[in-house]
């Protein structure tokens, strides 16, 4: 059978597209066509009077609440500006339903926890781990430790290739031409500084 298009592990709507579709027309200044409360109430406030500063007061307000979804929302928005519309059209188009017939899956790490595919390669998006300060380490302790099993879970869903991102790459390209240690010896080695940090 031929494969073609995306799929997305627990159905495309299950995505945050509509919210970096809002957040775009926040920032375009489309206010009439905002739907989510946490957008649309940048647009009402009193205190923006300009689509700017609607944007600025949402990314804040992502930052002080801690909202990581609304957050990237915020930056892809600003990464692929008036593109966005059409992009989101394009992948909604390519989307397709049944994952078996897909060119590519895409997924959350949260939503592939017991699923498995022969090449996975890790998004960009997860946060560097080997370059926090000790104090942000040792104040953060459980918070590093979810965040290193998160990614302990993309990287095992891989069965036969695992392409890592760039932040890991980077981590292991130094590691290797620092120490110049074997594949078996990095395995172990970052093996022990996961349990450690537990």
């Amino acid at each position: 059978s031929k494969r073609g298009g995306i799929g997305f592990v627990g159905g495309i709507d299950s995505y945050s597209f509509d919210i970096i579709l809002d957040v775009y027309n926040l920032v375009a200044g489309h206010w009439t066509e905002l739907k989510r409360w946490n957008v649309k109430r940048f647009a009402k406030s009193t205190r923006t009077k300009n689509a700017a500063e609607a944007f600025t007061a949402l990314v804040d307000y992502a930052k002080a609440t801690d909202d990581s979804g609304l957050l990237s929302a915020c930056e892809v928005a600003k990464k692929y500006g008036d593109d966005i519309p059409l992009l989101i059209k394009r992948i909604r188009k390519k989307a397709i339903i049944n994952r078996k017939y897909a060119y590519v899956t895409l997924t959350t790490t949260h939503k592939a926890k017991g699923l498995e595919w022969d090449h996975v390669k890790l998004g960009d998006d997860f946060p560097d781990l080997f370059n926090l300060p000790e104090e942000v380490m040792e104040r953060n302790r459980d918070a590093l430790a979810e965040e290193i099993h998160i990614q302990y879970v993309a990287m095992t869903r891989a069965k036969k290739y695992l392409y890592l991102n760039k932040t890991l790459t980077k981590h292991v390209t130094n590691v290797v031409e620092s120490d110049h240690q074997d594949e078996a010896t990095l395995s172990v080695q970052m093996a022990e500084e996961a349990l450690s940090l537990e």
